[in-house]
């Protein structure tokens, strides 16, 4: 993500565009569907904290993740995108974890 790029969702903060603003992003899917429903009660409570749980599909993290899950429904032994069994499992991420102790995807939100 580049810091100087206006993380815009129209519904919620289209006012802070100008016309100056020539490239302008939209956040993840995640992250909009949240902010939709967050932005009217921060602007009344002024939240400080949330605890979000999100549920990614297999085909997010690419092809090799697929064919990981297919094999594992087929009883086929293959190569292994995550360390761990996905069919009809929910494993505790989505992605690389960071230095920082989160990964991408939950640092996105």
């Amino acid at each position: 993500m580049d810091p100087e790029k206006k993380l815009i969702v129209p519904e919620i903060n289209a006012s802070e565009l100008t016309t100056d603003d020539r490239i302008i992003a939209n956040p993840n899917c995640s992250t909009i569907q949240l902010v939709m429903v967050l932005a009217p009660l921060h602007r009344k409570y002024s939240i400080k904290r949330i605890v979000v749980s999100t549920y990614q599909s297999v085909t997010g993290s690419g092809l090799k993740a697929v064919n990981q899950l297919k094999n594992e429904r087929d009883g086929i032994p293959g190569e292994r995108f995550y360390p761990h069994p996905i069919d009809k499992n929910v494993i505790p991420h989505c992605d690389v974890f960071q230095d920082w102790g989160y990964t991408k995807e939950e640092w996105k939100l």
